[in-house]
């Protein structure tokens, strides 16, 4: 694996906090190029003098606070509109690009619009991400021209000028193309679950999965042609989230991901800002050729200017792609863009450091941080090989990034959450909203604590990266902090973390050397992970196979229910069903669509429950026939 540096030392902060909520790691690190170098250890952990409470111990809530998806921001190909969808205000915000006028679109309350595409005719797509639903909206009127159902947890979207189509990748494995003008279903397919992204090409399409980074070749007939995924770090570290895919002028992809790390994680003071050379998780941008396959099985490896160890080749599988890989100095969920032309990249994370931030004082300003920074990079047009040249350069901006674009001149143009506003290149802004919703548990949730660490890193979008960690007691898959976790306590899989106060004091103060939150910050965070809904469940579920399912899944010998009940599926108590051990209950919510199972991901799918890995004294399957077990898997895929 190549060296990364861990900068910053082992200070550690709220943001890492809620990540041993359901049992897992805790946080990650990558290099902060921000915050200034000291010496570090895991030794010096508790030698650090006491500090604050972050931001002077004060805490505000917001009525909604969606986690950051990127992606949800758009220049026109004409130049004259800027397009910016907001989760949180369920609006869609049409910004003239010459007299920054304000156009809102008001949505349902609870839609949470994310990706925007362009469309025929000055129409725009929008893809409502909770409303379960695809709009038009019609840029010269400021309306909504039509909505139409698509699935329970819509994606990606584009848009093929050549076949007048729309596409919808979703969270179930769905791929649907609309008639771009009726909306009318031209087809569904079914792929692996976890869709994230889709990219239109000449003759095919590409989409991306979220949790693995997987890049799929799909075929005019739905079938999948050629698959690969990014591997920057053999051996060292696995490709994980899948935060951005958009095309390049060149006809390659650009994709930000993430990598997470096998080395063994550390548990003493600050250790977890230890690991594979320098950090649990990094951000890459991956330069996908995805007609070539990659020679000698060796990922190329490009130095950014601020990683002195960083460059070369990677051994690694052969892939049947090629990447180039470059290491991003970020530590939240990014957002990326180049310009029309292709000369210009940028990057962004909702990942401001506590220990660069600063604050103003009075109301929910005090939440707001003026030095978030926009990576930028002039471009060749073909390859990351040009990042050697000076690296990346970095432009301070206010307020909570979350999408990035680039206008007709080439000149970047940022989304803030809180204030909602749009930032220009050259200094002018313009506020989309003046409902406030600054929230310190979201803040805090996604902030970098001054050495690459984020609870976002490990629970993207408040859910889970899918990665099996290597703890010293074994290994621990990451679980979901939505729908409810705060009901789901003790905390950890072994149930050693009875509450959020023991939370804070072991892993966010101790093993994070974090200053230590108020009791209104600790609050303030758990109730901005109460508030995140359950996903969505599997789409195309036979009603009478649930049906069925539940009766099997609550029946008293089948014995499901005797630890999996209530709201949450869970009785939270420490069982021991022959898998190695006593663990956490854990909920059943959304596992259907989860991509590993149990406390170290033996089952990759609900089906594998039902086989080796579903321990020798869990429930009594033997019960079941396997038609039955069928439909107590379509109950499983329904929560």
């Amino acid at each position: 694996m190549h060296a990364r540096t861990n900068v910053g030392g082992v200070f550690g902060i709220l943001s890492c906090s809620v990540v041993f909520f359901a049992g897992l790691l805790g946080c990650s690190s990558a290099p902060s190029i921000s915050s200034t170098p000291i010496e570090s250890g895991p030794e010096l952990g508790n030698q650090q003098p006491a500090m604050a409470a972050p931001f002077g111990g004060k805490a505000v809530h917001a009525k909604s606070a969606a986690p950051v998806v990127g992606g949800t921001l758009l220049v026109t190909g004409n130049g004259q509109t800027i397009v910016a969808a907001d989760p949180e205000r369920d609006s869609v915000f049409l910004v003239n690009s010459s007299s920054h006028v304000v156009t809102p679109v008001t949505l349902s309350a609870g839609d949470e619009p994310g990706r925007v595409a362009e469309g025929p005719d000055g129409t725009v797509f929008v893809a409502l991400r909770r409303g379960g639903a695809l709009v038009a909206i019609n840029l010269a009127s400021g309306t909504v021209a039509r909505r139409t159902p698509v699935c329970a947890s819509p994606r990606g979207i584009a848009y093929d000028a050549n076949s007048s189509s729309v596409y919808v990748a979703c969270r179930s494995g769905a791929l649907l193309t609309l008639d771009a003008h009726d909306f009318t279903v031209k087809r569904s397919v079914q792929l692996d679950t976890d869709l994230r992204d889709v990219i239109v090409r000449a003759k095919d399409l590409v989409v991306t999965r979220y949790l693995s980074s997987e890049v799929l070749i799909v075929g005019d007939d739905g079938s999948v042609s050629n698959r690969a995924t990014p591997a920057p770090e053999p051996g060292c570290g696995d490709a994980t989230v899948a935060f951005r895919a958009l095309t390049m002028p060149s006809g390659q992809i650009a994709l930000a991901h993430q990598v997470s790390s096998n080395d063994i994680v550390q548990e003493q003071s600050g250790g977890y800002g230890f690991s594979c050379g320098g950090a649990l998780v990094a951000r890459f941008l991956s330069i996908v050729d995805v007609d070539t396959p990659e020679a000698a099985g060796s990922v190329q490896l490009v130095s950014n200017g601020f990683s002195p160890g960083l460059g070369g080749t990677a051994a690694g599988p052969p892939s049947s792609m090629t990447f180039q890989s470059l290491e991003l100095p970020a530590a939240g969920p990014l957002d990326i863009a180049f310009d029309a032309k292709g000369t210009r990249f940028a990057v962004i994370s909702l990942d401001e450091s506590m220990s660069t931030g600063g604050t103003k004082s009075g109301g929910p300003a005090d939440f707001q941080h003026p030095n978030a920074t926009l990576w930028t990079h002039a471009w060749d047009g073909a390859s990351v090989a040009n990042f050697n040249d000076g690296g990346l350069a970095g432009v301070k901006v206010n307020g909570q990034p979350v999408a990035v674009a680039f206008d007709a001149a080439s000149k970047f143009v940022v989304q803030s959450r809180e204030p909602a506003t749009l930032e220009f290149e050259g200094g002018a802004s313009v506020t989309l909203s003046s409902e406030s919703h600054a929230d310190t548990g979201h803040q805090l949730f996604h902030m970098d604590s001054g050495i690459g660490i984020s609870c976002s890193s490990c629970h993207p979008e408040g859910g889970e990266d899918g990665h099996v960690w290597h703890f010293p007691e074994g290994l621990r898959r990451t679980l979901p902090l939505q729908g409810g976790v705060m009901e789901r306590a003790p905390f950890h899989w072994d149930g050693t973390l009875g509450d959020m106060t023991a939370l804070v004091s072991e892993v966010m103060v101790k093993r994070m050397s974090m200053p230590a939150p108020s009791d209104a910050q600790v609050a303030g965070l758990g109730s901005f992970l109460e508030q995140l809904p359950a996903l969505a469940p599997a789409d195309g579920l036979d009603p009478a196979a649930v049906s069925r399912g539940e009766a099997l899944f609550r029946r008293a010998d089948v014995g499901c229910v005797t630890c999996h009940g209530g709201t949450q599926y869970t009785n939270n108590h420490l069982q021991d069903v022959g898998t190695g051990g006593e663990f956490v209950t854990p909920s059943l919510i959304g596992v259907g669509l989860r991509s590993a199972l149990f406390h170290d991901g033996c089952a990759k799918s609900v089906a594998d429950r039902f086989g080796p890995c579903g321990g020798t004294a869990h429930g009594n399957p033997a019960l079941l026939s396997s038609d039955d077990k069928a439909d107590v898997i379509a109950f499983l895929r329904s929560l």
